[in-house]
């Protein structure tokens, strides 16, 4: 774990509990429940 200002400082946009409806690696992008956003990297959500 890490501390809640560690995301901001290292430039991660945290979203938790929304739901990607459709992902388009070759485009970059993935668009969310709440719209869409630029792709760098997707987490899986943790078991």
């Amino acid at each position: 774990m890490v501390p809640v200002g560690w995301y901001g400082e290292n430039d991660v946009d945290l979203r938790l509990s929304v739901s990607a409806t459709n992902v388009e690696p070759d485009a970059r992008t993935e668009r969310l429940r709440d719209g869409s956003v630029g792709l760098d990297q997707l987490l899986p959500e943790a078991a």
